[in-house]
């Protein structure tokens, strides 16, 4: 079974996607709703209250949905490779075509920042003084806009630095390295009888940290690939309901209370099951991926045209939304609060964003992040028709 025929996958990172989206826009306008009350920031409404409880919190469980990405990734990644005798050029093609089908996004985006920077359109400084999204919002894109850096940055460490134009890319890196990962573990183990064995090990050594997930993926992966046949009987709509329903509330717990607003927290009594490797993040995507994954209703809704198109543009949402949000969300705030209460300013500005987010992420999913995997894909071709030219037929 090909994973491109798995809608639901690309539906899933799409609504994981715009769950950040929903947090960003939260955390800049109601930073209560995300941080409580700690440090600069204040709650403006009473209502902000119900984002720190289930099913209301999973709409700003942004490091749930990150997680979820590399869950997603890790297992996309290695579907077709676990279990088969492998082409190891292919493999390598594949590690060394990554930064450039992840490249373009980021090198485009970063471009944009430098200019919104550099002719003082982004306004975060100004709206945290009014939403109080201090340190958080107000701590971005700091000092003057330094040509030299952003020109070091572009032609160096675009994977590395780009999160200090534009904050989201810090994920990307992570993506990167992982997918290497995923490749290299692929190319070594993807055939070895006892490669879960050497996951589960990984998996354990790489407790509390996000490359987690993509060994997750990869353990699914096999799974639902490979060893489906074992447990596939004892899967019925009701047991992964009720496990799916579980990994929402693993899933909706507060990344960015206090030590001491979580321990005042319902969420404080849950187990964590840390000495097994997850954060409740972790464990939260983990399960909900995996019931998602055998709820045959929740693949089917998942499957229609509404959010396969979101999953289209995931990555083009997940990296343009940011910059909309501290340049023109963010101008139009300013402006409405000129005019109207601080409620309606924000929740304007918000509804009307949302949209030209969407266009503006589906414009560069044609135009910069197609081309990319265009070219990733020739990049490929290329490796490939090299090293064959160059071994000999040994059929001949």
């Amino acid at each position: 079974m090909s994973t491109s025929r798995q809608y639901h996958l690309d539906s899933m990172r799409g609504l994981a996607a715009f769950i950040v989206i929903i947090l960003h826009f939260l955390t800049v306008f109601f930073p209560y709703t995300s941080f409580g009350q700690q440090q600069g920031y204040i709650q403006h409404f009473n209502w902000e209250n119900i984002f720190h409880y289930f099913p209301f919190n999973i709409l700003i469980s942004g490091r749930f949905a990150v997680c979820l990405f590399f869950i997603l990734s890790g297992y996309v990644l290695s579907y077709s490779l676990l279990g088969e005798k492998n082409n190891k050029i292919r493999i390598l093609s594949s590690i060394i075509k990554r930064p450039v089908r992840l490249g373009g996004l980021v090198i485009t985006t970063i471009i944009i920042a430098a200019i919104l920077w550099d002719n003082n359109l982004l306004y975060n400084l100004k709206v945290s003084k009014l939403t109080h999204s201090t340190p958080y919002f107000s701590s971005l894109w700091p000092d003057q806009f330094n040509l030299q850096h952003f020109i070091e940055v572009i032609l160096f460490s675009p994977f590395k630095d780009g999160t200090i134009y534009n904050p989201p890319l810090w994920t990307i890196s992570i993506e990167l390295y992982g997918s290497i990962l995923v490749f290299t573990l692929a190319l070594l183990t993807g055939n070895y009888k006892y490669r879960l064995l050497i996951y589960l090990v990984i998996f354990y050594f790489l407790r509390g940290s996000l490359y987690q997930g993509f060994i997750i993926g990869m353990l699914l992966s096999d799974l639902d690939k490979n060893y489906k046949q074992y447990y596939i009987n004892k899967v019925n709509t009701i047991n992964m309901t009720v496990v799916l329903i579980i990994g929402l509330v693993y899933a909706s717990t507060p990344v960015f209370f206090s030590d001491d607003l979580f321990k005042q927290s319902l969420y404080s009594k849950i187990p964590e099951f840390y000495f097994l490797g997850g954060t409740y993040a972790m464990n939260g995507a983990a399960i909900v991926f995996f019931s998602i994954n055998l709820l045959s209703p929740a693949k089917k809704i998942l499957s229609q045209p509404a959010f396969r198109f979101l999953g289209d543009i995931s990555y083009s949402l997940y990296v343009i939304h940011f910059l909309i949000i501290g340049s023109f969300s963010s101008w139009l705030f300013l402006l409405l609060t000129q005019h109207t209460t601080y409620l309606t300013a924000s929740l304007l500005a918000i509804f009307i964003s949302l949209p030209i987010i969407v266009i503006i992420s589906y414009l560069t999913t044609i135009y910069i992040d197609q081309p990319s995997v265009l070219a990733a894909s020739k990049l490929n071709k290329i490796i490939l028709s090299k090293f064959e030219k160059q071994t000999p037929n040994k059929n001949r």
